[in-house]
């Protein structure tokens, strides 16, 4: 979700959103290249254990394994899941791409927040997020413990175009740029397609009915309802290991395309080797704008599903695990099963 937010309301900063914005050096036409290294395949490599270790926790991870799901339940027709990742990536965005067979024929298409190409939507977004700002006082930098990691912070928002005063915005406002590479965010001020978008594009093409699972509301309120210093400590431990993040988004990219997200699922204590205190910050991240989140997203999906003939398409983390989308159906009496 943090990935998905954060693209979709970078778009939305050079246009004016209050946050500061400096200006960008010119650059070529070719879309920047991300980098990172494959964490799994380094500890493959040169920690057995660790990556032993890796291997165990994710065979604990339910619905680890794929991507597409077939769900159906008596008097209505069946239904489709499908776990996306949010990158302009394009193997991603090929995947994303090939479900058109499936969405062919659907009354109904379903991603998280719908059709963002609408400059209604992005305009509303903009207006909502100076609100949510203005209505906060707490400033990330009073929150930061020390001048050299207000620097390390000051460093990271440059690669996004935006100076330290950005430090005084709330963490919330911050956390969801951070989680996010440079070059990623880049690549989508550039226009790239999404793979959300283009599963929106495909609905769009099959006649289908587009629908959010999700207001902005409901999402900013989950980042909103963190606590401040959880959300701080996440951006310390984030601008002091720069390279953690382009190294994370690299792994769970590689994870993704070959449908192993379970070991995406947590992945930074697993692999990236976060240390104890750091990770409680990232669980307690990730259990309110993840797991959390699945059963307001089965909430608003459960009545297209019970009317069958839809196509969901929600971040693949959000659909594996205990309290993950597929489990959640499941309790629902519907059966889930797996088609690639």
């Amino acid at each position: 979700m943090i990935v998905r937010f954060a693209l979709a309301i970078g778009l939305i900063l050079a246009a004016g959103s209050g946050t500061p914005v400096v200006a960008q050096a010119p650059t070529d036409n070719a879309p920047p290249t991300c980098g990172g290294k494959n964490l799994i395949e380094d500890a493959r490599r040169t920690n057995s254990p660790l990556y032993r270790a890796a291997l165990a926790q994710a065979k604990d991870v339910p619905n680890g394994e794929g991507l597409l799901w077939k769900v159906e339940k008596a008097g209505a027709a069946p239904s489709y899941l499908f776990g996306t990742m949010a990158t302009t990536d394009e193997r991603a965005v090929a995947m994303a791409r090939s479900m058109a067979k499936y969405i062919e024929g659907m009354p109904t298409v379903a991603t998280e927040l719908g059709d963002f190409s609408d400059p209604e939507l992005k305009a509303g977004l903009a207006k909502n997020l100076a609100r949510r700002v203005a209505a906060d006082t707490t400033e990330t930098a009073a929150l930061v413990g020390s001048a050299e990691d207000l620097e390390h912070m000051g460093e990271v928002l440059k690669g996004y175009g935006l100076d330290s005063r950005a430090l005084r915005l709330p963490p919330w406002r911050l956390v969801d740029l951070f989680w996010i590479p440079v070059c990623e965010y880049q690549r989508s001020k550039r226009g790239l397609p999404s793979t959300d978008q283009v599963i929106v594009d495909l609905g769009k093409a099959a006649r289908a009915r587009i629908v959010g699972l999700e207001g902005w509301d409901e999402e900013a309120d989950a980042l909103q309802a963190v606590n401040p210093k959880i959300l701080a400590r996440v951006l310390v431990h984030r601008a002091r290991r720069p390279g953690l993040i382009e190294d994370l988004f690299a792994t769970g990219l590689a994870l993704y395309l070959e449908q192993h997200v379970g070991l995406d699922h947590n992945l930074a204590q697993v692999v990236a080797e976060v240390d104890a205190r750091d990770f409680e910050a990232y669980d307690i991240l990730r259990s309110m704008v993840v797991e959390n989140r699945n059963f307001v997203l089965w909430r608003h999906a459960k009545p297209l599903v019970g009317a069958g003939g839809v196509f969901l398409a929600i971040s693949a983390l959000n659909i594996v695990g205990k309290y993950g989308l597929i489990e959640l159906m499941r309790a629902d009496g519907y059966s889930v099963t797996r088609v690639q």
